[in-house]
């Protein structure tokens, strides 16, 4: 990693990160005691009354009503039989409407009105479904401020009315549900301490015949009044769920895949009713119960989007959730099986995360790409030429046997020294798959592609001395900065414990030049530690993200629509490299030149010292590939 000075194409955070983990805190002042706060804090008191009852009555259920979801992802069938409707292609009902729960009230069927169509039960399971290792996607929270409760209260108040006329003149207004005097604890109350002090020296009653000005405080009643209440309290709504019964989120299933949706109610006297399920081509589900399983339907390559949400019995829908995928039938019993959507991001592939698009056919069988299910499977034999000089130099190695001492000018291994030192320039290279490989999956990036980005930089050798570049993966203050921009769970990670929830809230790019300088510090920290490979793989997950938003601020079109898999990791290598000041020109002037992009066309419009970074990407395809050949 080179140099990673900034493009005007990378895109300045200018909001606030929407992160269900930050809270962002405001305090408002209260005004003088006047005679209307005095009324609102009476409706005040009242309205918190109603509401504290409205908490005895749903208890905790919102918390318990998230906590199911997660026991019901893993039943073996949903809690009752689900009836699933199916529709035709133009989204008309079929069939023969199913009567309603008579326990769930009329609005069981609310999605369809009585006689306007006929449904059709396509399937109703009455064996247990047999799940196999289900998984469910993120589980949002309840929307807030879905739903209104109203309420109305009728009240008495009996107004009273402090005054003096002369010296420390006092105007206090009283209001109390009782009948009689105010007591002193409500002068104080009301009116506050220096009042209440002028109080207990006694007070002149009202009289419109006094014959010497009263030289205290004046009680007046003023009489009673009638107030009627109309208040609302805001309550969360219904949300929707789905997870996946019998394979992963990505990658290749054994059996046609299944999913299942449901919903949850947060208030315990409602229940879901039923749930439906849209697809893009017009084929639409409705299942009568609270969770249903169901068969996905088969899609081209291109895939397409499925929207569901769920109704209850409160009489309203929860929020809609979609999401895109696709389902392939390979013709040799097996299924790909790929979804992109919000809650599958921590699941899927970092760059289908970053990019919103699926990989053509052909990517999804290059080697390089390909998931790895062991590190034994990162195993390889390259020959580094300059990884075998450095074991010679250091003695690990014996190349006495070769004329020229087994090194070549400027320090690589010459073939013989390269052959001396293969065995442990294999060992050298191989020490770390474990560790690499549990950096990738935990960065979601591919293993192969990591190693190879290894092997570029250092040839699996930390002790280069360059400055300003450290470890492996030749980590610099600008690929830190890199890192903290684009890869938001470890800049919160490092900033949150330091600088605190408020200030990080607002993102990485809008913190002062020395808070950012001492969280580069602290990423860089990693360098030479365990956490070593994680650091690499979480820059390049964060260079994937800015290859993407660099392509969608020049082109104005998104990545999959001007770039395939392999061009869009090619340009996100070179990023990593060789920073987005080279990189994003380039991409800018070719696009306006040509009209289009691959890397190609980009290496040609890179400008200067920035030429570089052109054959880099190849190399470490060749290095990932497991086929490249050392020429120094």
């Amino acid at each position: 990693m080179h140099n990673k000075n900034h493009s005007k194409l990378s895109p300045r955070n200018d909001s606030v990160c929407d992160i269900n983990s930050i809270e962002m805190y405001a305090k408002k002042g209260i005004g003088s005691s006047t005679s209307g706060f005095r009324l609102t804090a009476i409706k005040l008191t009242v309205m918190i009354s109603l509401l504290l009852a409205y908490l005895l009555l749903f208890g905790s259920a919102s918390v318990e009503a998230r906590d199911s979801v997660k026991e019901s992802a893993i039943r073996q069938s949903p809690a009752s039989d689900p009836v699933i409707v199916s529709t035709t292609g133009d989204g008309q009902l079929e069939g023969v409407q199913p009567d309603p729960d008579p326990d769930s009230g009329s609005e069981a069927n609310a999605a369809t009105e009585p006689g306007s169509a006929r449904l059709e039960v396509a399937e109703t399971r009455s064996e247990p479904m047999k799940l196999q290792g289900p998984i469910i996607g993120s589980i949002p929270d309840f929307p807030p401020n879905r739903r209104t409760l109203y309420k109305v209260r009728d009240s008495m108040y009996h107004h009273w009315m402090l005054t003096r006329l002369e010296v420390d003149k006092v105007n206090c207004h009283i209001y109390m549900d009782r009948e009689g005097e105010p007591s002193h604890r409500e002068v104080l109350g009301y009116c506050g301490y220096r009042v209440y002090e002028m109080w207990l020296q006694g007070v002149c009653p009202q009289t419109n015949d006094r014959e010497t000005p009263c030289e205290g405080l004046t009680l007046h009643y003023i009489g009673p009044m009638d107030e009627k209440l109309r208040f609302s309290i805001k309550l969360p709504g219904s949300v929707a769920y789905s997870g996946l019964l019998n394979c992963g989120p990505w990658g290749v299933c054994s059996a046609p895949p299944e999913m299942f949706f449901g919903g949850v109610d947060p208030l315990k006297i409602y229940h879901i009713t039923q749930v439906h399920i849209d697809f893009e081509d017009g084929q639409r589900i409705i299942c009568a119960a609270g969770e249903c399983g169901i068969e996905m339907p088969k899609t081209g390559i291109s895939g397409m989007e499925a929207t569901y949400y769920v109704t209850s019995s409160y009489g309203d829908d929860s929020l809609k959730t979609s999401f895109n995928y696709r389902n392939i039938d390979l013709g040799d019993g097996t299924y790909l099986f790929q979804i992109i959507g919000d809650d599958w991001n921590h699941l899927i592939p970092v760059s289908a995360f970053q990019w919103e698009f699926f990989p053509s056919l052909e990517m999804v069988q290059t080697p390089w790409l390909s998931p790895v299910d062991s590190p034994d499977e990162l195993y390889s034999t390259h020959d580094f030429s300059y990884l075998a000089g450095v074991l010679i130099l250091r003695g690990d190695v014996s190349a006495s046997d070769c004329a020229d001492g087994g090194l070549a000018p400027g320090g690589a291994a010459s073939a013989c020294g390269i052959e001396a030192a293969k065995g442990e320039m294999v060992l050298a290279q191989n020490r770390f798959n474990q560790e690499i490989w549990a950096a990738a999956n935990q960065a979601r990036v591919p293993a192969k592609l990591l190693k190879g980005v290894i092997g570029q930089e250092s040839q699996f050798w930390n002790g280069w001395v360059i400055e300003g570049e450290y470890g492996y993966g030749m980590m610099t203050d600008q690929g830190a900065d890199l890192l903290m921009t684009w890869h938001l769970p470890t800049f919160l990670e490092l900033c949150v414990p330091v600088f605190g929830k408020q200030d990080c809230a607002w993102g990485y790019s809008e913190l002062a030049e020395y808070p950012r300088a001492y969280l580069r510090g602290l990423a860089l920290q990693d360098v030479g530690t365990d956490a070593e490979f994680e650091l690499i793989a979480n820059t390049l997950a964060a260079a994937a993200g800015q290859a993407g938003q660099i392509v969608r601020n020049v082109t104005r079109q998104e990545p999959g629509e001007v770039l395939d898999y392999r061009e869009m990791w090619m340009i996100t290598m070179g990023i990593y490299h060789g920073g987005s000041g080279c990189v994003g020109t380039a991409i800018e002037e070719a696009w306006e030149a040509e009209g289009e992009l691959s890397w190609g066309l980009i290496s040609f419009y890179l400008p200067g010292d920035c030429q570089a970074i052109a054959p880099y990407p190849y190399r470490v395809i060749e290095f990932a590939e497991n086929v490249y050949q050392e020429n120094n």
